[in-house]
């Protein structure tokens, strides 16, 4: 994954919680202040889904029926969407461009 600010060029790896407003996923960089959002894949928003959506009724299906190895599994296989994220952030999209230059917003009539 390429941390890089698509203006400037300055490695943005440790800012991107930091500096970020994580409800609209934008950034602005502490360089040359340029508005930045986040370039998500498809494959990691569909990993994502998949994981929470075995997790979630797996868990709830446990606390239901009060049942241990149910809610392992549940933790298992958010644990293995996590990895799966991971795997796929560092292995497959080595190139993806992580952060791309915000549109300027429509004005406003």
């Amino acid at each position: 994954m390429d941390y890089r600010c698509p203006q400037c060029g300055a490695d943005l790896r440790r800012k991107k919680l930091s500096h970020s407003v994580v409800a609209r996923m934008d950034l602005d960089c502490p360089h040359c202040r340029a508005r930045l959002r986040m370039n998500l894949h498809r494959s990691e928003t569909t990993t994502v889904i998949a994981a929470a959506g075995v997790a979630m009724p797996l868990a709830i299906l446990a606390l239901s029926l009060h049942s241990g190895a149910l809610l392992f599994a549940a933790l298992g296989v958010a644990v293995a969407g996590a990895a799966a994220v991971n795997w796929v952030e560092r292995a497959w999209l080595r190139a993806w461009p992580r952060y791309v230059t915000r549109p300027p917003a429509p004005p406003v009539e």
